[in-house]
């Protein structure tokens, strides 16, 4: 056998693993030895994947040339030993070409398929972020004075709804119908990419890049304000829209961040709309926007939480209801309580969702509490809404969606509100509370003395707890005039039939001097501090069999 097939030889095992090794090692240990096949055993598994991409290649190109040889070599060999060696593999040229070119075709499809994966989004076919990114740097490097580069960041309004509600394939069938509304307003001299989750970029480019960039905002925007049909189902969606527009070369990651700027811009002014990106929003602190950026995605990143603080019999020691707490576990800032992130939320207009994370996480919780106590009556769990939210007409059919959800009762479920959202309106005020005592929810005045709360207001708005503001208790024993007013508090929620709740207790000297004045209820850190579900669970079944929080 000629030493020259060596190489060739070679080139095959490395390009079909396994089962031409087997061919490859009897050629060189009668060529070279048994030194150099193990040599090319070492080899061929230290360098599988690189060679065999090799060999593929140089098969491609010197197949029909080596065959030949092969073959020459094959027939050139005693009748008794070319059995022996080779076994049964490939007999006949025409079934070893059939093979080269079955391993190249499947070799070039996969190499293909690897490709388009790297660059493209699996669900709608668009372009993934690496690919869109890539394509506006080389973009930008190109961009002049005549030549300019815009970007859209479209964010989904209320995306999470369909997933929550109607379960993933159909928010998936929902992608895919809004990344084809998309491709048909972008054109084809625009780029489409889905960036992640329910968020969608576009690239335009050229002299009039600006006019243009609006005028397919506009068009997206209308084109989603037409129903979409998923999965049998009829949905409508909308979008807010950022534009950036670069006339110079700058970084893919500044315009981004220009556009992602212009988004959160657009959610303030309501949503279902696009902003043009606003050099004076560079004044704008940056860890606010990065932050209010961040806020959208949190949801998503499963990033909140909440906790939970007791609320404890002052004459039993029992924990009888508790308060829900946002968290926001942020991924570089840590753990940041609700009034670093609320105002952003509210500005941004995410408070929306964010709520009803809110009032969906609770009705679930809520209702693990309540299994745990012997008596659930009259255990409730108060959650904190913004005035936004406790005004939208739609609240108690929202609540009353988790409520079923979580197979809970409505007096599970306690909606506390700052007096200040109460007294704005009144008889807006009025109509959602009684629509949440309908489906047997208490409303709660948190913070109460330190608003606009009176007598008259409270006759009208028909509360169910008064929640005594920390400042008062923070006073008792330090001010002559707080145990005053904390029993005049007392009094007047007993005569209007309202629970009365004492916020921030720290000590036992306030805890006793409250039990004292006849107040019923009281949470702080006296009593407890905010803790997570699971370990509530077990704190709530230590303290209702030992009395353990006592004042």
């Amino acid at each position: 056998m000629n030493q020259r097939l060596s190489l060739p030889v070679a080139a095959v095992a490395l390009a079909t693993p396994g089962l031409l090794i087997g061919l490859a090692v009897p050629a060189i240990l009668l060529t070279d030895g048994p030194g150099m096949a193990l040599a090319f055993v070492a080899l061929a598994a230290s360098t599988l994947s690189v060679a065999s991409a090799l060999a593929g290649i140089w098969i491609a190109a010197r197949g029909r040339n080596f065959l030949a040889q092969l073959t020459d070599s094959i027939r050139g060999l005693p009748t008794g030993d070319a059995p022996t060696i080779f076994g049964g593999f490939f007999r006949e040229e025409a079934e070893i070409e059939r093979a080269f070119n079955t391993m190249a075709a499947q070799w070039r499809a996969s190499r293909n398929a690897l490709a388009h994966q790297a660059y493209h989004d699996q669900l709608t076919g668009l372009a993934n972020r690496a690919a869109f990114m890539s394509r506006v740097s080389d973009a930008l490097s190109r961009s002049g004075r005549r030549e300019k580069v815009a970007v859209l960041f479209i964010d989904l309004d209320r995306f999470k709804a369909v997933n929550d509600s109607l379960g993933h394939g159909v928010g998936d069938g929902l992608l895919a119908a809004v990344a084809a509304r998309l491709t048909a307003a972008t054109g084809p001299n625009g780029l489409v990419a889905r960036f992640g989750g329910d968020e969608f970029t576009v690239m335009v480019q050229g002299a009039a890049a600006e006019s243009r960039a609006q005028n397919v905002a506009q068009d997206i925007l209308d084109r989603l304000r037409l129903p979409i049909t998923a999965s049998g189902y009829e949905l409508f969606v909308n979008a807010s829209i950022g534009i950036a527009v670069a006339s110079h070369a700058m970084p893919a990651t500044e315009l981004l961040r220009r556009s992602d700027v212009a988004l959160y811009r657009a959610k303030e002014q309501g949503r279902g709309c696009y902003v043009l990106f606003d050099v004076g929003d560079h004044d704008i602190a940056p860890e606010s926007l990065h932050l209010g950026a961040a806020l959208r995605h949190a949801i998503e990143r499963d990033e909140l939480t909440l906790v939970y603080q007791p609320v404890v019999d002052l004459a039993t020691g029992n924990i009888t209801g508790a308060e829900a707490l946002l968290r926001w576990n942020h991924p570089h800032l840590g753990v940041l309580p609700p009034g670093q992130f609320i105002d952003l939320a509210e500005e941004s207009g995410e408070i929306v969702r964010l709520s009803q994370w809110v009032i969906e996480r609770a009705a679930r919780d809520a209702a693990t509490l309540r299994a745990a106590v012997p008596d659930p009556s009259g255990f409730a769990v108060g959650i904190n809404l913004s005035s936004r939210e406790f005004l939208d007409p739609s609240l108690p059919a929202r609540i009353s969606a988790a409520l079923a959800q979580a197979g809970l009762p409505g007096e599970g479920i306690c909606v506390e509100l700052l007096e200040g959202i109460l007294v704005s309106n009144i008889q807006t005020a009025t109509e959602v509370i009684s629509n949440l005592h309908a489906i047997g929810v208490e409303v709660a005045i948190d913070d109460f003395g330190t608003g606009y709360s009176s007598l008259s207001y409270l006759q009208a708005l028909t509360v169910d707890v008064l929640k005594i503001d920390q400042s008062f208790v923070a006073r008792i024993g330090h001010d002559a005039r707080s145990g005053p007013i904390i029993t005049a508090i007392l009094d007047l929620a007993g005569a209007l039939g309202m629970h009365v709740i004492a916020e921030g207790v720290e000590t036992r000297e306030q805890a006793t001097h409250l039990r004292r004045a006849g107040c019923i209820s009281a949470q702080g850190h006296h009593f407890a501090q905010a803790m997570p579900l699971d370990e509530f669970v077990a704190v709530l079944e230590l303290s209702l069999a030992a009395g353990r929080y006592a004042a």
